[in-house]
C-alpha cells in the first residue's frame, strides 16, 4: 500500500467515522476499493507495459519503442499525461486533514 493508497483509506474511513458507521463493514471497505481498483489497475498495466517493452529486442517492437519515445520527448500532451500517472497526480485525489490522520491512529492493526 502506498501512501496515496493509505490517504485514500484514511479518508474513506474518516466519512465513515463521521456518518457513524462501523470501520470494518463491507460497504465502508467497498467504497475504498471501488475507489482505487481502477486508478491501481491502471498504474499496474502501465508498468507491466513498459517492463514487456523494455524487456523486448524483437525489432519492431525497439523501432516503436523508440518512436514512442520521441513522440513523448516532442509533444508535451503525453509527457504530461505520464508525468501525471507516474507521480500519482492522476485520478481523485484524497483530501486530507488532520482528523484524518486521527483516525488512522485510532486504527488498531
Amino acid at each position: 500500500m502506498g501512501i496515496r493508497d493509505a490517504a485514500a483509506l484514511a479518508q474513506v474511513l474518516q466519512t465513515a467515522q463521521q456518518h457513524k458507521q462501523d470501520l470494518g463493514s463491507l460497504a465502508v471497505l467497498k467504497r475504498y476499493d471501488h475507489w482505487q481498483r481502477y486508478e491501481n489497475w491502471v498504474v499496474l498495466a502501465f508498468t507491466d507495459i513498459l517492463n514487456r517493452s523494455f524487456s523486448n529486442q524483437w525489432l519492431p517492437m525497439v523501432k516503436l519503442r523508440r518512436l514512442i519515445l520521441r513522440l513523448i520527448i516532442y509533444w508535451s500532451f503525453p509527457r504530461r499525461l505520464l508525468l501525471r500517472l507516474m507521480t500519482g497526480l492522476w485520478g481523485r485525489q484524497p483530501q486530507l486533514d488532520h482528523s484524518s490522520l486521527a483516525v488512522l491512529q485510532n486504527i488498531n492493526i
